[in-house]
């Protein structure tokens, strides 16, 4: 074979300094089948890698006999797909014989096909159907529920968050001032990791991001390491996550028992690291470059309150109405 051609489809993209590229001779071709350095010109492509010049390999005629040992040669080409983050669609990719001659260098014509002309159902000529698939990791972290001990008597509260931000609560405890040091809060939080892609693959680590004024506890939780105030959690290590499948795990975190440890607490929390045996990357996200807004990370927020007693709150409202009234007369005197 003399020379090879093999067209360009519309979203692939050629790479002409790749070295299989350069190993395998190819060259570009704009519309008019003529050379160019341009890629954004390029519509076809050729190469004579397989020529008599180039010292490409005799193919012998083929023998039925001998059908295992079949006469052949491979040639290579890299594309990059231009749009990785589009997915569900199919990219044709057509090849086919251009020129061919015998050993002795005189062009002969084949008894089935025209080379150089696409006609379907020739044998000189094939396409390879390529689905493009893509590698989706997300995480979703929420508080499903709230535990709070005081005097030794336990209270389980279910927030029934499920990950949806729409639909999702704010768990708020109030805390009552004279039994702070007799009271015990956990908040438990679920991680749920969602594989939204084509291809399998596993998320080793988790980090999570602990906020001032929650603390980890070790006995709370398995398959957990803190460094400073990161953990990293291994509980879907080495587990194969399917397309569309998800896993879930749990963390605990506990407030810190200090009177003026209120307000909301955000606890974030993002996939630190995932791989697949396609070594293909996250479409939409980096793992454990903590940056809001990409779907591998989620946060949940959780408040916290101490209570002020009733009779407290009958005091004060009683002393701001004096001071109206007060207010109310010294001013009808003054107006008077």
């Amino acid at each position: 074979m003399e020379k090879i051609a093999d067209d360009i489809p519309e979203y692939l993209e050629y790479l002409p300094e790749n070295e299989i590229n350069k190993q395998y001779k190819w060259e570009m071709l704009n519309i008019e089948n003529q050379k160019t350095e341009n890629v954004e010109e390029a519509k076809k492509l050729v190469t004579s890698y397989t020529s008599r010049e180039n010292g490409g390999n005799l193919l012998n005629e083929f023998k039925e006999s001998e059908y295992q040992n079949i006469s052949y040669i491979d040639v290579k080409i890299v594309f990059r797909v231009k749009n990785p983050e589009l997915s569900n669609y199919i990219i044709v990719n057509n090849a086919q014989i251009c020129e061919a001659i015998t050993e002795n260098g005189i062009e002969i014509s084949d008894a089935d096909s025209t080379p150089n002309e696409w006609i379907d159902g020739e044998d000189d000529q094939d396409y390879e159907n390529i689905k493009v698939q893509n590698f989706d990791m997300s995480l979703q972290k929420y508080v499903s529920s709230v535990k709070v001990i005081e005097d030794n008597n336990e209270k389980i509260i279910e927030t029934e968050n499920t990950g949806d931000s729409k639909t999702d609560i704010i768990p708020k405890v109030e805390l009552k001032r004279k039994k702070l040091n007799n009271t015990e809060v956990k908040f438990i939080y679920t991680i749920k990791v969602t594989n939204d892609g084509d291809i399998a693959g596993m998320v080793n680590t988790i980090f999570d991001y602990v906020p001032e004024g929650l603390k980890f506890y070790e006995e709370d939780n398995k398959d957990c390491v803190q460094t400073e105030n990161i953990i990293a959690i291994k509980s879907f290590e080495n587990v194969l996550i399917n397309p569309g499948e998800s896993v879930e795990t749990t963390l605990v975190l506990r407030w810190e028992k200090i009177k003026e440890n209120i307000g909301l607490k955000t606890n974030i929390a993002e996939i630190a690291e995932s791989f697949n045996d396609k070594n293909a990357q996250d479409i939409d996200s980096t793992a454990g470059n903590n940056k809001k807004g990409e779907d591998d990370q989620s946060e949940a927020q959780v408040l916290i309150s101490i209570s002020t007693s009733f009779w407290k709150y009958i005091v004060g409202i009683g002393i701001l109405l004096m001071i109206l009234i007060g207010g109310v007369l010294l001013i009808k005197k003054y107006v008077i």
